[in-house]
């Protein structure tokens, strides 16, 4: 005997249906307080009001709430074209360019290096094990970023075949569909 209540199924799918309706109103919400060209000292004071109320409301920890957070800007920057200010502070204007310096001079012992386009995260990797400091770590993170470029191109390229493959499959007669079947070995 079944246990199944529709009553229980469609109360669900309404409840479900209000909650991205108000989740709807909830992002346009924050937005218009946000306003159109917020600073970065208003951004984090609405993130700290938004997510002192969201922790307390879905009564969880500081992850789950900057998870929480995350997504709501998410939409706020789909829906309203709202990103996060960069913020305006000395101290932080400084650590910017430390960063950028930082990164300019990694790019450059890369280059110095000898270290191409063509080269494999394996490549790169051999030549970092035979340098120290900071040229090291440059080389580490150039091989960890071309270890997930190419991932990412091999991932994008197999699904490209596995959908190329599925169309022709799709337009395939039967007699088609009964050699690939025999090539793959299925009954």
């Amino acid at each position: 005997m079944s246990t199944y209540d529709k009553a229980v199924v469609v109360g669900s799918a309404k409840a479900f249906a209000q909650s991205e309706i108000m989740g709807d109103g909830a992002v346009a919400d924050v937005a218009q307080q946000m306003t159109e060209q917020p600073s970065f000292v208003h951004w984090e004071m609405v993130r700290v009001d938004w997510t002192a109320a969201y922790q307390v409301a879905k009564k969880c920890n500081t992850l789950a709430t900057n998870k929480g957070w995350e997504r709501i800007t998410k939409r706020m920057c789909e829906a309203y074209g709202l990103g996060k200010p960069k913020s305006e502070t000395v101290a932080s204007a400084e650590k910017q360019a430390k960063r950028e310096s930082a990164k300019a001079e990694a790019v450059k012992l890369v280059a110095d290096s000898g270290i191409t386009e063509k080269s494999t995260a394996e490549e790169i990797l051999a030549k970092a094990g035979k340098t120290t400091g900071a040229a090291q770590r440059a080389l580490t993170d150039a091989a960890i970023m071309k270890n997930k470029a190419d991932a990412k191109a091999e991932s994008v390229a197999f699904t490209a075949l596995k959908s190329e493959t599925a169309k022709a499959v799709k337009s395939a007669d039967a007699a088609t569909i009964a050699k690939i079947r025999k090539l793959l070995g299925l009954k």
